[in-house]
């Protein structure tokens, strides 16, 4: 069985919050050969077993590169501190590297509400401009071919990499102070003849917590970093272009976000202005900087692997708790007596309405799927069906299943365990 050593990097400033609810929810992944690396500037998590690298800079290129150089692993995983991913995700997302042509591998994410994709399989041009990229397979994992003049990319809160692959090619050009650093990295992977994989049930759900350059609802503070990354993006891949042309079509694509926003009544028109004004600045501070070609050096810094979770039984599987509000209370109870052996564990309930389904992770350890029994969890669903409980969460988990290897289903009724269901690859049996 291909089991490689995986490092998990994960990059995180002035986010304490998300950072321990995401190594949290890694403590329930069903494959255990991984360390946890943890580039911030703060200390403030009480989990052991990581490796903790100090960085005060807003730069995530740079950041990563340490998480490179501390990391022990064959392969090396992202995630960023605002997301959390699947029980399942490492174990996926190695799938592909059994071939050694396979030097990059990313899998699906899912937006705020846990429900709707963020992101799929995407290919980029020269100009850092995003194409949908089609699969044509229900494969576990595709390797991939994009269209002449792209490549294909990954996303950086969901991807993989091939620690010598990251190590020969210089790791993150550090001029990428945020926005296309792991789309450069795909490109000069690409490149130098590596192949992409897609994986698309290694997902993650990415939350858009507030940090330094956007607040908690997604309304940037500044526009100078994408500025400057597209400047030098262009710069670095492009022979011959017109720096001006480049600007405009960015700009009008800014200004066309910045304008939901205004629609969302999340900005104010003044601020469409300032904000542009610094898109401006950023790209013009980019025009300026030199292109090196000179690789970064990445020197390895720690060779002891910390293996991340090892007091837990290997072979334990997912179980789910469903029912209605009323029962919440005692769901959770029961789940986190789960969470603190290491089961992973999906709580489901509902009120008798037909509101729109969330997922989502509670950070005392389990998963969470909530909204009304008669609402969709899909936008492909009717507004309105009824439902009963039963029936509801049994189709629901046999979804989740796939993800978090649920084997077992409680349902509840006014408080009490009114019948259990067990899962087995083909059927479902009461218990």
């Amino acid at each position: 069985m291909y089991e490689p050593k995986i490092s998990v990097v994960v990059v995180s400033r002035d986010r304490p919050d998300g950072l321990a609810r995401l190594l949290t929810s890694l403590r329930f992944q069903f494959y255990k050969n991984f360390e946890v690396i943890v580039v911030c500037n703060t200390h403030d998590f009480d989990i052991e077993r990581v490796k903790y690298v100090h960085f005060d800079e807003p730069n995530i290129s740079a950041a990563r590169n340490l998480g490179i150089e501390a990391a022990a692993g064959d392969l090396i995983a992202f995630c960023d501190d605002d997301a959390v991913p699947e029980p399942t995700w490492l174990e996926m997302l190695i799938t592909p590297f059994d071939d050694q042509k396979i030097g990059v591998a990313g899998g699906f994410v899912r937006g705020r509400n846990g429900i709707d994709f963020q992101w799929k399989a995407q290919q980029v041009d020269c100009f850092g401009n995003d194409k949908p990229l089609e699969l044509g397979t229900d494969a576990d994992f595709s390797v991939v071919q994009a269209d002449k003049g792209h490549a294909p990319k990954v996303q950086g809160t969901n991807c993989m990499f091939r620690k010598s692959m990251l190590v020969a090619l210089g790791g993150f050009d550090e001029e990428f102070q945020f926005y296309l650093d792991e789309t450069d990295v795909c490109v000069r992977a690409s490149q130098a003849g590596w192949q992409t994989a897609i994986v698309p049930k290694a997902e993650v759900q990415h939350g858009f917590e507030e940090s330094d350059r956007r607040t908690v609802n997604r309304v940037p503070k500044s526009l100078f970093a994408e500025g400057k990354s597209k400047a030098h993006y262009c710069k670095k891949h492009v022979n011959d272009y017109n720096p001006e042309s480049v600007y405009k079509t960015f700009e009008a694509e800014q200004r066309k976000r910045l304008l939901k926003l205004l629609v969302d009544g999340l900005i104010e028109p003044k601020d469409i202005k300032v904000l542009l004004r610094t898109l401006r600045m950023g790209f013009t501070e980019g025009q300026k900087r030199l292109v090196c070609n000179d690789q970064k050096e990445i020197r390895h810094t720690n060779d002891e692997f910390l293996e991340f979770v090892n007091e837990w039984d290997n072979d334990l599987r997912g179980e789910a708790f469903v029912g209605s509000h009323i029962s919440k209370k005692q769901m959770i109870q029961c789940a986190m007596d789960l969470a603190s052996k290491g089961i992973p564990c999906t709580l489901l309930y509902w009120s008798f309405t037909a509101l729109f389904h969330h997922r989502f992770f509670d950070e005392r350890g389990f998963w969470v799927q909530t909204g009304g029994l008669f609402g969709k969890s899909d936008r492909a669903q009717s507004i309105f069906k009824f439902n009963r409980i039963f029936s509801r969460g049994l189709s629901e988990i046999l979804f989740l299943k796939k993800f978090r290897k649920i084997e077992k289903i409680s349902f509840f009724r006014f408080k009490r365990v009114l019948k259990v269901t067990k899962i087995t690859r083909n059927n479902t049996k009461e218990a």
